[in-house]
């Protein structure tokens, strides 16, 4: 399967990426496969889970905040079960940012791959979900 590479914006301390820039984007990772969400985490149950498999970008940030901090989640159904996979960074669960999803995840990361003061955050959701 050939995968298409992505070459985003550069990212500084002074432009992170904004929800414009990482829905442009996600619909070229995974070659527009999976029906793709740039969402802030008060949205997340807004998405309709009927046609899988599904990545969302979320905000952990609700959608009346500036926004902080980007994570994914990969959403898809076997045999009628439907499971996730959820990645961030920052290595914090879900609870830590007050978001609890009806439906049950895995946590993908372990060991942080982004310290706090770097806005690199945009471009690890999008790694993450090519990789998937």
């Amino acid at each position: 399967m050939t995968r298409n590479l992505i070459h985003p914006p550069t990212v500084t301390r002074e432009h992170t990426m904004n929800t414009s820039e990482l829905a442009a984007l996600l619909p070229l990772v995974n070659n527009s496969k999976y029906h793709s969400y740039v969402v802030p985490s008060n949205y997340i149950s807004r998405i309709p889970l009927t046609k899988f498999p599904i990545q969302i970008i979320f905000n952990v940030d609700r959608s009346n905040m500036i926004g902080s901090h980007w994570c994914s989640l990969y959403v898809n159904k076997v045999k009628g079960l439907i499971t996730s996979i959820y990645f961030d960074s920052a290595c914090n669960s879900l609870k830590s940012y007050g978001i609890k999803l009806n439906f049950p995840h895995t946590t993908f990361a372990k060991y942080p791959v982004q310290k706090n003061s770097t806005a690199t955050c945009g471009l690890f959701t999008l790694y993450i979900l090519n990789q998937l």
